[in-house]
């Protein structure tokens, strides 16, 4: 059994060996520096419920190298030896001398219904608390921007998994796509599937988003302006808790268009107009500024017809991006599938670039 002191002790030393300040594990592990000394101090009246002290415990010992079973087992251990009483003393049976004191009975009668009163609206209240939405104008969350930053960077393909507590507004910082400020605005937890619902800010603009526990969302199909770049930001809400998410978030690269189909990407690097006809059907021309991003598909034949050739960077397929023609030239690239002639049974796409003279 665990002796107080111990596990604390045993955290700091393991950490103090291999070199890490308490700053350098908040940032590799994303538990809040309060939370890692409390658990060095074995002060766990800091963690709003036992459930952030057994998960930053698992946290915090595989950081460090140490068995996270191991770990949560004295904890619990130790738990027991600090409240547990002598199993005789729970059983001794004593016979005093029976003397009643009436006066006392109804002293203790009346405290007895004073303190039922006052604990049941107590626990009313705290049920309200607990089960109600937590929303920004509540006393309990403020304002995501008023919050305190915590900065995640995300590299494509690499999962992050983090607990976002309610305090924090988290900064995502995703290459070649900016910043985009993500907080929790509101918890439900009395209805099943426990929903939650994210505020959202990009380029200036606000985006609520509203998901259940065991779902994902994709930002791209929330925030429009997400959509020219070629990753999009997964995030599956794990395990939605009083006041805090377990949520995963990654950068993902799209997956664009069926390779059975002709795609082509385009990238726009300076103001130009824009018409494309794909398999006999017209598109309106529209005008496209820089910065733009559009992918356009068929099945069997694309044509685009673009005002200024060097405003654009196109790509088929899997190939390298080319610039589609010369400055303020009417370019139209034509994309069609014909049968390869080595095999009938597969197609290749035939590229073709016509530039008005």
């Amino acid at each position: 059994m665990a002796v107080l002191g111990k596990l604390g002790e045993k955290l700091k030393k393991t950490r103090e060996s291999k070199g890490y300040t308490i700053r350098e594990v908040s940032e590799n592990t994303h538990i809040v520096p309060k939370y890692i000394e409390a658990l060095e101090q074995e002060d766990y009246s800091v963690f709003p419920s036992e459930t952030y002290i057994v998960g930053f415990l698992r946290t915090y010992a595989e950081f460090l190298g140490l068995n996270p079973e191991e770990i949560v087992r004295e904890y619990k251990g130790l738990k027991v030896q600090i409240t547990e009483s002598p199993v005789e003393e729970l059983m001794k049976i004593s016979k005093p001398t029976l003397q009643i004191d009436y006066e006392l009975i109804y002293k203790i009668v009346g405290i007895a219904l004073i303190l039922i009163i006052v604990g049941g609206g107590i626990y009313y209240l705290s049920s309200f608390i607990s089960n109600k939405k937590f929303t920004k104008s509540s006393s309990v969350i403020v304002s995501c921007k008023e919050r305190e930053i915590k900065k995640i960077n995300l590299q494509e393909n690499q999962p992050f998994l983090s607990l976002m507590d309610i305090s924090q507004n988290y900064e995502l910082s995703v290459p070649e796509m900016g910043k985009i400020n993500l907080c929790i605005s509101e918890l439900q937890l009395t209805s099943e599937p426990k929903s939650l619902k994210f505020d959202a800010f990009y380029q200036g603009k606000d985006y609520s988003i509203l998901t259940n526990a065991n779902e994902t969302i994709i930002l791209s199909n929330v925030i429009p302006e997400l959509n020219k770049n070629l990753v999009q930001i997964e995030i599956s809400v794990k395990e939605i808790m009083e006041d805090s998410s377990q949520v995963e978030i990654v950068a993902k690269k799209k997956e664009i268009g069926d390779k059975k189909n002709i795609t082509v990407v385009l990238e726009i690097i300076q103001d130009t107009y824009l018409e494309w006809v794909a398999d006999g059907k017209t598109y309106r021309g529209i005008l496209l500024n820089q910065g733009d991003m559009r992918i356009l598909e068929a099945e069997t034949r694309l044509e685009i017809k673009i005002g200024n050739g060097v405003g654009v960077r196109y790509r088929l397929g899997d190939l390298p991006a080319k610039i589609a023609g010369p400055p303020g030239k009417i370019v139209k690239l034509s994309f069609s599938k014909v049968a390869d002639p080595l095999d009938p049974t597969k197609f290749r796409i035939a590229e073709n670039i016509e530039v008005s003279q």
